[in-house]
């Protein structure tokens, strides 16, 4: 579906489009069709997460192709009607409904009251987009902040911290649900279990440490989910410029290199994400991402 309709963008055009039938497939290759009437969006009111949202409900899977059949209504009065085929009648994959996303960030505030705010907005964003967030349940610096976000418009947190660290009061006890584990490991491969993607924020060693282990993961055909890095006021150039230089010396592979998504922009980094396409085969050659486990 493109929201802005046909043609190139005009700011002072104001239409309507209503979904009239949503019909797909899915992996079984069993039909589906739904009638969905009436739902209407105008430009100012985004059309394809709803849609998406929707069509998740509607089939319970998370792969499918679909079609969607509406029309749009100009203010000059000229009705458009037809099939659009969202995106391109190929499988809409997990990233596009990507439910849950993990955000690895700073215990810390930092100097900059930038970070902090950066956290804020993302979890803002994760509420408005209808994302889950699963994180370190801490209560304090960036992690709070971003936790502190998304239960204030009221979606979902959970948060995953080790005993020892829950024990020095650190844990967010107001979250939607705190689990807690005994070691770092197992906090982390709690959190890539339950995640449909990953985002870095502004951190030090540890963020670091996640950061890279889901990339290296990626990288080994172990999971198929976006990774995002959030540059907020440039923190991440020198590690950008970093990745360039291992690319250039050989020591890491381009098709490597473009799993990690960065962007200075929240919503342009979700964006991405959900559009993001990985390389179809790992390191050393091993197979089809998605096919390997831990």
């Amino acid at each position: 579906i493109n929201d802005e309709g046909p043609g190139p963008r005009k700011p002072s055009l104001t239409w309507a489009f209503t979904v009239e039938r949503v019909t797909g497939i899915e992996p079984a290759f069993s039909a589906w069709e739904a009638d969905v009437l009436p739902l209407n969006y105008t430009r100012e009111r985004p059309v394809r997460n709803e849609i998406l949202r929707l069509l998740q409900g509607e089939c319970q899977c998370k792969r499918m192709a679909c079609v969607v059949t509406g029309t749009r209504n100009d203010v000059g009065g000229r009705r458009l009607a037809g099939h659009w085929a969202w995106p391109g009648l190929a499988a809409i994959d997990e990233r596009l409904f990507m439910k849950t996303i993990a955000v690895y960030c700073g215990s810390s505030s930092g100097h900059d009251p930038a970070y902090i705010q950066a956290a804020k907005d993302v979890g803002a964003l994760l509420v408005e987009q209808g994302i889950d967030l699963v994180y370190g349940g801490g209560s304090v610096g960036m992690m709070g902040a971003v936790a502190d976000a998304v239960l204030r418009g009221g979606g979902k947190v959970t948060g995953i911290i080790p005993t020892f660290l829950d024990s020095r009061e650190l844990g967010h006890h107001g979250v939607t649900e705190l689990i807690v584990v005994d070691t770092m490991h197992e906090r982390k491969i709690k959190m890539f279990d339950m995640a449909d993607g990953f985002i870095a924020l502004p951190g030090g060693l540890g963020t670091m440490e996640e950061l890279f282990e889901v990339l290296a993961w990626s990288q080994l055909a172990i999971h198929r989910h976006p990774c995002g890095l959030l540059n907020v006021r440039g923190y991440y150039d020198g590690l950008l410029l970093q990745l360039r230089h291992m690319v250039s010396e050989g020591l890491l592979r381009g098709e490597d290199r473009s799993r990690l998504i960065a962007s200075e922009n929240a919503s342009e980094l979700l964006e991405a994400m959900r559009y993001w396409n990985p390389p179809v085969t790992g390191k050393y050659g091993l197979g089809e991402q998605g096919t390997d486990k831990l």
